[in-house]
């Protein structure tokens, strides 16, 4: 079974590498390397993700993968609500990622893995609004095989805020 095949709700086409963004990393699909044929760690691979504080229809694809032994995200593609692929830009961001993107930034960084998901890592707030751009302390939490929970925080972690990923198929 494809990746790209269709999720409920969703209609994900196959990615070329014309319709990629030319700044991902050369090991996503369409990018001339294989994608990852076996997985390191459960948290490895393409998950969905949606907009939890609206409607739940703006969706977004991000890819997980291991560098030098820490986790990394990136989004590979959003959708809106009518379920076209947009390509929004971090308009908050600081720095280099300002005016990026969302899929040229790398917005979970090196999350630290373990048996039930990953530690002591950063998420950047992507979404629209005046948190935008900032850099939070985060986790990620398996929970079954095709469920996650990234829970992105700036002091205590109760203060924080929870995102829910379903797995997409391999």
């Amino acid at each position: 079974m494809s990746l790209w095949m269709s999720v409920p709700g969703v209609s994900l086409a196959e990615p070329t590498a014309s319709t990629l963004p030319p700044s991902l990393p050369s090991s996503l699909p369409g990018r001339g390397l294989p994608a990852l044929t076996s997985k390191t760690h459960a948290l490895e691979g393409y998950w969905l993700a949606r907009d939890e504080e609206g409607d739940g229809s703006t969706r977004s694809v991000i890819h997980l993968y291991l560098r030098q032994g820490r986790l990394h995200g990136r989004i590979v593609r959003t959708l809106d609500e009518q379920g076209q692929e947009i390509s929004p830009v971090c308009v908050r961001c600081p720095g280099e990622n300002r005016g990026k993107p969302f899929s040229a930034i790398e917005f979970v960084r090196d999350l630290k893995p373990t048996p039930e998901g990953a530690t002591e890592g950063t998420v950047i707030d992507l979404r629209p609004g005046s948190m935008q751009g900032l850099t939070a302390y985060c986790d990620l939490t398996l929970r079954g095989r095709d469920t996650a929970v990234l829970h992105g925080y700036l002091g205590p972690r109760w203060l924080g805020r929870s995102s829910t990923w379903q797995r997409l198929p391999d």
